[in-house]
């Protein structure tokens, strides 16, 4: 059958190419009918060109999507039935080595869909059954294609533990993008308030606002140079920006014995560890959100409507190479979704 696919062939190359899809499917695979594909910031620095992690070209973008089952393999029938909403895992776990047995997300030998093999950006996708998640059948799909990066806030959120979360009395989120936002929706489901979220974005500071997240104050505001007036004030910090000075000035922020959770940056930075010890603070590095996705479609079924308002931006398909050319840098957008279908 035909079939739509979104190829980022190289930099600034997008093409809309035409992939036809046969309807032969290996005993575990699940044929499914693409309906959303949600853009994050891989997706843009791929791109731009300016991925730094292991990545290839020509690629299908896509790690972020929701779907129905069209068909199945033999072996996958117990489990899916056709026209279940389903999402899945970015990461691409081989399942056998060391550390897929304690962390599927630094599986050794783990590919990522949309980064390093294809991803999701296609009208029709053929995926394995291990890697898929159901999601409840709603009139209201379109918060389901945000399922993968609020995994990734859960998972995040999971390594901080329950005891430092209660102990919580001020929290910062740095960055009020999707992954940000998305914390913050997850730290509120488990009771956690006076959360503040900074941004230097209006965009996403107004989204945050139409949300109504009675536990979240929103500020427009760089905190990297507000540091003084904030100086030990915060328990826990999620860094959602992606920005190494964010890192830096977090370590001023905390209180002692406080935690920062990194969620944004990967690239090396340099920090004052000598203030890591001296205020015994407890920094926390997380990846993934294989291991998140069941908690994070439950957050999305009680918040459906407020996280609706993440997507700031729809694009047809036909419209897309357009987009990314033309449109893309001329307005800010927490959430840009692309329509497949």
């Amino acid at each position: 059958m035909n079939n739509l696919s979104l190829v980022i062939e190289s930099k600034q190359q997008l093409k809309c190419i035409n992939k036809p899809i046969d309807d032969h499917l290996l005993p575990d695979e699940v044929l499914i009918k693409v309906h959303y594909v949600a853009l994050c910031g891989s997706d843009i620095k791929l791109y731009k060109g300016q991925y730094t992690a292991p990545h290839r070209y020509p690629i299908i973008l896509g790690h972020e999507w929701i779907g129905e089952v069209v068909a199945t393999g033999i072996s996958a029938e117990s489990k899916w039935c056709e026209k279940d909403l389903v999402t899945g895992d970015c990461s691409i776990y081989c399942g056998s080595c060391e550390q897929c047995k304690k962390n599927k997300n630094l599986c050794e030998r783990v590919q990522k869909r949309g980064i390093t093999i294809d991803g999701a950006g296609s009208q029709y996708v053929k995926i394995s059954s291990k890697y898929l998640y159901k999601c409840p059948k709603t009139a209201v799909t379109r918060p389901y294609v945000l399922t993968e990066p609020l995994a990734v806030a859960v998972e995040g959120i999971k390594k901080i533990g329950s005891q430092k979360l209660s102990e919580a009395k001020e929290v910062l989120i740095l960055g009020a993008g999707g992954i940000g936002a998305l914390s913050a929706i997850a730290l509120i489901d488990q009771g956690v308030s006076n959360i503040t979220i900074s941004d230097v974005e209006e965009v996403n500071i107004r989204t945050i606002q139409s949300m109504g997240l009675t536990n979240a104050t929103p500020i427009h505001a760089d905190m990297t140079k507000n540091v003084s007036e904030y100086v030990n004030h915060f328990d826990l910090i999620i860094e959602a920006s992606g920005n190494e000075n964010a890192i830096v000035s977090s370590l001023h922020l905390l209180r002692s014995g406080g935690t920062l959770l990194c969620l944004g940056h990967q690239n090396s930075i340099h920090i004052d560890f000598g203030m890591v010890i001296k205020k015994s603070l407890n920094i926390i590095g997380s990846i993934g959100g294989t291991g998140g996705f069941q908690e994070a479609i439950r957050i999305i079924e009680r918040n459906e409507k407020c996280i609706t308002k993440l997507i700031t931006r729809m694009v047809p398909i036909d419209l897309v190479q357009h987009f990314f050319s033309k449109e893309l840098d001329l307005q800010k957008n927490v959430k840009i979704v692309i329509e497949m279908n």
